[in-house]
């Protein structure tokens, strides 16, 4: 009897993970970790750095790590995901080389108002000088964002 084959549909896995989230770019000369520390200090927010869920990425020879900032508010049940862009001179999602971070944001609170709030909050953050919405349905490696 023939062993079954399975093949893991990654995009689907992205899919469902990604349902309920919206990803903000952020453009910032400051290092991931001094701009989460000012977006905590201005926003109340907790951001930690989550070695756990670093994203490693093999490209070509070589390695790539990712840092990965978590902040959960428990009282929206929202997860926020803060992913620095970069790795020397590779990229995490290479069709938005322009964002140095990646803010996704996790749970069905942010709606278009709310998100637009956060989003304004944000702008008016000493080392951010630029930060916009991005539609996930158009990234194509969204799969480099789900996190185990």
């Amino acid at each position: 009897m023939p062993a079954s084959v399975y093949k893991l549909d990654n995009d689907s896995l992205s899919d469902i993970f990604l349902d309920d989230a919206r990803l903000l770019g952020l453009v910032s000369a400051a290092k991931d970790y001094q701009l989460c520390l000012q977006v905590n200090n201005t926003l109340q927010f907790d951001f930690r750095l989550d070695k756990n869920l670093e994203v490693r990425m093999k490209k070509g020879r070589k390695n790539c790590y990712y840092n990965v900032f978590v902040f959960n508010e428990p009282m929206k049940s929202v997860n926020h995901y803060l992913f620095n862009n970069h790795f020397r001179t590779d990229f995490l999602l290479p069709e938005l080389k322009q964002f140095d971070c990646l803010w996704l944001v996790k749970g069905d609170y942010y709606h278009t108002g709310e998100l637009k709030q956060l989003i304004e909050l944000v702008r008016e953050i000493e080392c951010i000088r630029l930060a916009a919405e991005l539609p996930l349905s158009e990234v194509k490696n969204r799969s480099n964002l789900t996190l185990d």
